[in-house]
């Protein structure tokens, strides 16, 4: 091919609207690529959300795991963990029975308010 010197190359006509259609071209060219860049963005973003959703679980996890205390017998005298049960639950009865007793007392009171606003009720009738 012929070297073309700058004279010929300005006697080529231009189309009408050329630059126009290049420039419209090229603004959408770059839109595109706006486009493409927000996407892979939020992409980015996404990512390093669950990334960092998936760490924060497993850290949560693990501490919750690691931090456990292990259980063990508090009394290594089978004798001794029966005697201290007995007491518990000998205490655990003298309680209810308290409060029972309260209750029971006041049951005795509800029933005989009960009876009085009866009493009442029936002279008004």
């Amino acid at each position: 091919m012929e070297e073309l010197n700058i004279h010929e190359l300005e006697r080529i006509p231009i189309p009408d609207g050329l630059e126009a259609r290049l420039s419209a071209k090229i603004d959408e060219w770059a839109r595109e690529e706006t486009t493409l860049k927000r996407r892979r963005m939020a992409n980015k973003r996404i990512a390093v959300a669950m990334a960092a959703s998936v760490l924060l679980v497993a850290g949560v996890a693990f501490m919750l795991y690691t931090s456990r205390p292990k259980p063990s017998d508090t009394y290594t005298d089978p004798q001794m963990a029966y005697a201290t049960a007995e007491k518990a639950l000998l205490l655990l009865q003298q309680n209810i029975e308290k409060g029972m007793a309260q209750y029971d007392a006041m049951n005795e009171k509800g029933v005989r308010a009960n009876q009085i606003l009866t009493q009442q009720l029936s002279k008004y009738e």
